[in-house]
């Protein structure tokens, strides 16, 4: 039996690359969640085309990424094991 596993990803205009890390990250977790800072190109477009469970909006600036990523493993459904 697998461990379950929440990939979370963490996005500002990421439009470029975001397509292939999707690629690469979907067929092996159980949950892909992005976390976009207010992308100005199509980042959270092509996140939901390629299957992001959860597209929230964090503002780097005022958050900072640590918080931002606390935000995202908060947030899993999947245990969180560093």
């Amino acid at each position: 039996m697998s461990t379950p596993l929440s990939i979370i990803i963490l996005t500002y205009n990421e439009a470029d690359v975001l397509a292939a890390t999707m690629q690469a990250a979907v067929p092996v977790a159980n949950e892909v969640m992005v976390v976009d800072s207010f992308s100005e190109d199509h980042t959270v477009s092509i996140a939901k085309e390629h299957g992001a469970t959860r597209i929230e909006s964090r503002a780097i600036q005022e958050l900072g990424r640590p918080t931002e990523l606390g935000h995202g493993t908060i947030s899993t459904p999947v245990g969180t094991v560093y």
